[in-house]
């Protein structure tokens, strides 16, 4: 009877840690969702709607990382701050004679 009850303890504890990694894994989507939106191009028309929508329904983090966020890469990349320019080459001079 004793073996059953702590199998019991270890399957619980097993849950409980299991949970608690899905939360701290939820937490870490949420966060790099709100990362990524905010770093989008503006010319990306639902950058404020998908910031809104994440921020006060945390579930659509998970809505916006797996579904949207491969669609909207494609055709507006990330900003970098600041922009980058392709280098320039300086002018060439003919050798001296």
């Amino acid at each position: 009877m004793e073996f059953i009850g702590i199998l019991v303890f270890l399957v619980v504890v097993a849950l409980q840690l299991a949970a608690m990694g899905l939360g701290v894994a939820a937490l870490i989507i949420y966060i790099l969702a709100i990362i990524d939106i905010t770093k989008r191009s503006d010319q990306w028309k639902d950058k404020t709607m998908w910031l809104l929508l994440v921020i006060l329904v945390p579930f659509c983090s998970l809505i916006y990382w797996f579904s949207v966020r491969k669609s909207v890469n494609r055709t507006y990349p990330i900003a970098s701050y600041p922009p980058v320019q392709p280098p320039t080459q300086p002018p060439t001079q003919p050798p001296a004679a």
